[in-house]
C-alpha cells in the first residue's frame, strides 16, 4: 500500500466514521506525547509512590511485578482495583499501583477513575479544570482532550464532577453512563488508539450496587482492597461472590494494617 492510498483510506474513515475513529489510524506510543503533560504537586507526590518511604516503594514493586505476571499468562489488559466500601483505599491503591507499573521497562499505563458518583482520583493528585469525565465517556470529548500525560509512561483519565441524577430521577447516574454502550466503546477506542500495556480502573465500591456492576462488568480482573481493623470478613466473602460474577478476582489487598517489626 502506497502513503497515498493510505492517506485516502484514513480520509474515507474520517468521513464515514467521524473524527473520532479516525484516532484510531495513528495509534500507539507515538500518541503519548501529544497529550498535556501533569506535573505532580508536592502534596500529590507524597500521597504515592513518587515520593513515598522505601517499604511503600518497595511493596507497590513487589505488586507490580505479580500483577504483570498475572496478566501475562492470562492474556488481560484490563484490570479493575475496588473496595467493599469507601475509605478502604481503593484510589489509594490504584493510583500507586499504576504508577509502579509505570515505571518497569517497557510497560505502559493508562489509569481511569470509574467512580463516577464520587471522584478521587483527581484530587488524589490534584487536578483542576477537566470537563466531567462523563463527556469522554459519552464520546462528546475525545480522549486527547481529556487524558493527562505523567511523564512517558502513564496516561490518566480523571474526573472533577460527579454526574448528575440518573434516569427516572435516581442519584445513580454514574450506573447509568457504566452500563451504556458508549462508555464501553470510548474506553475501548481509546485502548486500542495509545495501546497502553496495562489498563488500571479505579471503581466504585462494590457494596454500592449497580455502579460497581456495570464498572465491573467492564474488566478482565479485579483486585479488592480490605481496610485492616474495619472490613469485616463477611464483607470480604460478599465481594469477592459479585465481583466472580462478573470478572476473575486476582486477589485481596489488606490495606492500613501496621507493620509488624
Amino acid at each position: 500500500m502506497t502513503i497515498e492510498t493510505l492517506r485516502d483510506a484514513v480520509e474515507k474513515s474520517r468521513v464515514e466514521r467521524g473524527a473520532a475513529s479516525t484516532a484510531l489510524a495513528l495509534s500507539g506510543p507515538a500518541q503519548w506525547s501529544s497529550l498535556q503533560a501533569l506535573q505532580p504537586t508536592p502534596t500529590a507526590r507524597r500521597r504515592s509512590v513518587f515520593d513515598a518511604p522505601p517499604p511503600v516503594r518497595e511493596a507497590f514493586d513487589m505488586l507490580r511485578t505479580r500483577l504483570l505476571k498475572i496478566t501475562n499468562d492470562n492474556a488481560w489488559t484490563k484490570i479493575g482495583v475496588t473496595a467493599p466500601r469507601k475509605g478502604a483505599g481503593a484510589t489509594y491503591t490504584a493510583l500507586n499501583l499504576a504508577m509502579a507499573l509505570s515505571r518497569a521497562p517497557d510497560v505502559r499505563v493508562m489509569l481511569v477513575d470509574l467512580d463516577l458518583d464520587d471522584p478521587g482520583l483527581a484530587e488524589a493528585l490534584q487536578v483542576r479544570g477537566l470537563r466531567p469525565l462523563k463527556d469522554f465517556l459519552s464520546g462528546e470529548v475525545p480522549a486527547e482532550d481529556h487524558f493527562l500525560r505523567i511523564g512517558d509512561s502513564l496516561i490518566i483519565g480523571a474526573n472533577t464532577a460527579r454526574p448528575g441524577r440518573g434516569k427516572g430521577g435516581g442519584t445513580d447516574g454514574g450506573a447509568d453512563i457504566l452500563h451504556g454502550r458508549r462508555a464501553r466503546l470510548a474506553l475501548d477506542e481509546t485502548i486500542a488508539r495509545y495501546r497502553p500495556t496495562v489498563v488500571i480502573y479505579d471503581l466504585p465500591p462494590v457494596r454500592r450496587g449497580d455502579a460497581a456492576l456495570g464498572a465491573l462488568s467492564l474488566v478482565d480482573g479485579a483486585l479488592l482492597v480490605a481496610e485492616a481493623g474495619a472490613t469485616r470478613t463477611r464483607e470480604i466473602a460478599e465481594c469477592e461472590q459479585l465481583i466472580l460474577e462478573h470478572a476473575h478476582l486476582i486477589g485481596v489487598l489488606l490495606n492500613k494494617a501496621e507493620a509488624i517489626a
